[in-house]
């Protein structure tokens, strides 16, 4: 009796070992996914860092439609890439979303960026590049009164001058505009300005009508 009770105990041991492991190999790891961010990259820099610990073997990946690809891209290294993989790890993992170091104006461009792990993908992050300001000022040069020509070689003032608002062309100059003078040396009306910018510009002077031109030469 003893002995059919001990391999009875055996048995049973066994078949609960046996339990035990089968259930350790099929049990499922379920991936842990860091929360959404909210990135940017200022005017004037060219990368935004992401940090997460993937508790998975793991794939960063951004948009490849054409205008996610014109302004942004995943660094890999030295290299541009749209996705990058890795392991699992205990320790945190950064990739780094980088952009053109093109200047740009009137749009923000944004670019999402997913984390896939066993077999999910979530969007972790959110990243805007923040466009530029346009800039545009004018300086006078200055003019010498008691030799009625400006000072040269050209001098200009320290301070801008002062921006008008509207698109309409005012058919008289808003009060504070710089006259053009008329230095003796010159057969006309002239004025010479520095400018700082930070866009591309075309400066021009209003056509008179026809009618008017042939009567300024009758």
């Amino acid at each position: 009796m003893k002995s059919i009770l001990q391999w009875a105990s055996i048995l049973l041991a066994g078949a609960a070992m046996l339990f035990t492991s089968c259930k350790s190999e099929d049990e499922v790891v379920l991936p842990i996914f860091p929360d959404m961010v909210m990135g940017s990259i200022p005017v004037g820099e060219t990368t935004c860092d992401i940090t997460f610990t993937p508790n998975l073997d793991w794939t960063v990946s951004i948009p490849t439609d054409s205008e996610t690809a014109q302004w942004f891209d995943l660094l890999d290294g030295d290299m541009a890439v749209s996705s990058i993989s890795g392991k699992a790890s205990t320790t945190p993992v950064t990739v780094t979303v980088v952009t053109s170091d093109q200047e740009l104006f009137d749009m923000t461009p944004v670019c999402e960026v997913s984390l896939t792990m066993g077999g999910e993908t979530r969007v972790i992050a959110t990243i805007t590049r923040s466009s530029s300001l346009r800039t545009f000022d004018l300086y006078a040069s200055v003019y010498d009164e008691a030799e009625d020509d400006f000072i040269m070689p050209f001098e200009y003032s320290e301070t801008a001058l002062e921006k008008y608002s509207g698109e309409d062309v005012p058919e008289t100059a808003p009060e504070g505009a710089t006259a053009l003078r008329w230095p003796i040396r010159v057969g006309g009306y002239m004025q010479v300005f520095k400018t700082t910018s930070n866009f591309e510009w075309l400066a021009s002077a209003p056509l008179m009508d026809r009618a008017d031109a042939d009567g300024d030469r009758g």
